[in-house]
């Protein structure tokens, strides 16, 4: 079996909110609608940059190469204990994908 490199991955979203990508819901998600939303804006108040949970606002994403990656707030990943992270063939991520859009 070979695994493809090529994959597109571009989501494509309003730049005047603010986005983040959460592994508990495996949506993008509104920062306000995350569930660190409130410890966030606790850390914002008291100037504590690395006790956020992700970085603050889309545009403050990582650039890899011509793009900017999204904000991932992990913190509901770390707290599993119990996983384990696999890659999709090329024929299988697009089933995968084709069953999310399926269920919205």
């Amino acid at each position: 079996m070979f695994f493809s490199r090529k994959r597109n991955n571009t989501v494509v979203l309003d730049k005047d909110k603010d986005y983040v990508f959460c592994f508990k819901k495996k949506a993008v998600i509104l920062d306000s609608e995350c569930d660190m939303y409130e410890h966030n804006k606790n850390c914002d108040a008291n100037d504590d940059f690395w006790g956020r949970t992700h970085f603050k606002g889309s545009s403050s994403g990582v650039c890899v190469g011509k793009h900017v990656l999204l904000n991932e707030c992990k913190y509901c990943l770390r707290k599993r204990e119990n996983v384990r992270t696999f890659c999709l063939s090329e024929e299988a991520m697009k089933c995968y994908n084709s069953k999310r859009e399926n269920n919205g």
